[in-house]
Order: structure tokens, then C-alpha cells, then sequence
């Protein structure tokens, strides 16, 4: 056998067994969307139409997901910090998944969205975890419903944007001055 015939076998091996690969992570991928398809349930809202998942039995937890993903990322968020014994309630926030994406989107608008979904599943008080991206609309709702608002676990939360050319430094007490190290 030559060397380029060996070549194009090993490269024709390799093409199938890429293949072969592609093809069983498609079929996963169906699985996992059609499971997740039969997981989620749409509540209308002030806002437009928001998309949960539910399930569990205790007290409710609201899920409010990062960027990257929906009430899928946040029932994974649930599954790894959570566990038994609450009523989880896992939200797609604005533009994600199913879930509207109102001409004026605000944290404000998702706050309001999240307790007319609560007043949907007739839940008065509830308790937040949230992550990332979910953290500004979960601290909105907390300040605009605090009688609804039990106790929150915020993940990742970053308020405001991030300047990284700029930093803190304190050489005495006084006020925070730009350090001239960044300059």
C-alpha cells in the first residue's frame, strides 16, 4: 500500500467516525429539547407571554437565569444548588426562549412580569436565586414588592457595568481618587 492510499483510508475513518459523532449529539440534542418542550408551561403577563418551568413541593423559589440561556439554565441552577423540598419556579427572562420581549423592556417591566406570573401560580411570597443577568430584575422585584420578596441568593450579581482601565486605591483614609497606576 502506498502511503497516500493509507492517508485517504485513515482521513475516509476518520470523516465516518466524526460522523457517526455529529450524529448520536443530534439525536441527544432532539431528546433534550423535546423533554425540555414537555417541561415548560407560558403565563400571560402585563408584558407578554413569560415561559416557566414548575415542580417540586415547599416552599416557592423563583429561578432567575443568567444570559446564555432560559428557564433550562435556570432548573440546572436549581438541580446544583437546591435540592428537595421547594416548589421551584424557573423563569426565561424578556427575548429568551419563549418568553416576550416587550417593545420596552426594562428591569422594572421584568419585575412586574415576575409577580403577574406569581399571581398566576397564586404565589404571595417567594424566595429568589438568582444568577448574572438575572440578578438586576430580581433585586427590582425585591425592592418593588418587598412584601413578596422572603430572601434572595444572588450568583455572579455585577450591578453595574465593568470599567477595568479604572481602579480603587486608598493610600489613607479620604476619598476614592483614580490611582495614577492606571493611567
Amino acid at each position: 500500500m502506498t502511503v497516500l492510499r493509507i492517508f485517504l483510508i485513515a482521513a475516509a475513518l476518520l470523516l465516518l467516525a466524526m460522523l457517526a459523532i455529529v450524529l448520536l449529539a443530534l439525536a441527544e440534542t432532539r431528546q433534550r429539547i423535546t423533554a425540555l418542550e414537555a417541561e415548560r408551561s407560558l403565563a400571560e403577563t402585563r408584558h407578554g407571554p413569560i415561559e416557566y418551568a414548575s415542580w417540586g413541593k415547599g416552599p416557592p423559589v423563583l429561578v432567575v437565569h443568567g444570559a446564555g440561556g432560559g428557564f433550562d439554565q435556570g432548573r440546572i441552577l436549581a438541580q446544583a444548588i437546591g435540592g428537595d423540598g421547594y416548589r421551584w419556579i424557573s423563569v426565561s427572562r424578556f427575548g429568551y426562549l419563549g418568553s416576550a420581549l416587550p417593545e420596552t423592556p426594562s428591569t422594572a417591566a421584568q419585575a412586574e412580569a415576575f409577580a403577574d406570573l406569581l399571581d398566576t401560580l397564586g404565589i404571595g411570597r417567594v424566595s429568589i436565586l438568582a444568577m448574572s443577568g438575572g440578578v438586576p430584575p430580581s433585586l427590582q422585584f425585591a425592592a418593588m414588592y418587598p412584601e413578596r420578596t422572603d430572601r434572595m441568593m444572588l450568583l455572579s450579581p455585577r450591578s453595574r457595568p465593568f470599567r477595568p482601565k479604572w481602579r480603587i486605591a486608598r493610600s489613607r483614609p479620604g476619598p476614592i481618587r483614580r490611582s495614577s497606576a492606571m493611567t
